[in-house]
């Protein structure tokens, strides 16, 4: 399930977070590459705690922990502290797969990634390339969106960024650890979410908002571990 979240981060904050960006100090981003990902990935990324970095995370687990779709349907019970990325003109990420399991600092433990999370941080317009491209079985989704926007999608999935042709992209991403492990199952409950919200909607009947409601909840129970 590819779920695209429009404005994630609202417009009235990018300023502040435009801001802060050109406090960034910025490394290689190889860094974090594992195996053979390594020689694959050209890119810049910033994962050291600062003053800037620390300001622009709170925004953007801020905005997740606030957003309606995703405490409905992906509902995180833990979120690795954001990473921000840095593509130039020529720069650009294979294709690869995330890490399975992601260590939580401040927890001193690991937790299982289910959802990677991208947070697109530049201007569309600013440049050309850098699409974030998904691949879902025999289809690739090309995702270049807004800024303030922000995809998510199952970790298991293969997926690369383009390379950038012209400016330069900065996006925040991080990974979700999710109470409903099974991405088929997380698919379910976010259909019948919609499905509620549609319901909602459409009539004023009570006895039928209580059914939906009662379907997706109880959907819900039945999947989620804590």
């Amino acid at each position: 399930m590819i779920t695209v979240i429009p404005q994630l981060i609202k417009p009235q904050r990018l300023p502040f977070i435009d801001e802060k960006l050109k406090e960034i100090e910025w490394s290689d981003g190889t860094l974090t590459a594992h195996g053979s990902a390594k020689n694959r990935k050209k890119n810049s990324q910033c994962v050291k705690p600062s003053e800037a970095l620390n300001k622009i995370n709170a925004l953007v687990l801020m905005a997740l922990k606030e957003n309606n779709t995703i405490v409905n349907t992906i509902t995180p019970t833990e979120v690795l502290y954001p990473m921000l990325n840095k593509h130039m003109m020529g720069e650009y990420y294979g294709k690869h797969i995330d890490r399975p399991l992601r260590y939580l600092t401040k927890k001193d433990k690991y937790f299982r990634a289910d959802v990677s999370c991208t947070v697109f941080l530049s201007d569309r317009e600013t440049y050309d390339g850098g699409e974030l491209v998904i691949q879902h079985g025999a289809t690739n989704q090309r995702v270049k969106l807004n800024k303030g926007d922000a995809v998510l999608y199952p970790t298991s999935y293969l997926h690369e960024v383009k390379e950038v042709t012209r400016g330069e992209r900065v996006c925040a991403v991080t990974w979700m650890q999710c109470a409903i492990a099974d991405s088929n199952e997380r698919e379910m409950v976010a259909d019948i979410f919609k499905l509620n919200n549609m319901v909602a909607n459409a009539t004023d009947d009570e006895n039928i908002h209580g059914l939906a409601s009662k379907v997706y909840n109880n959907l819900f129970r039945k999947f989620a571990r804590f």
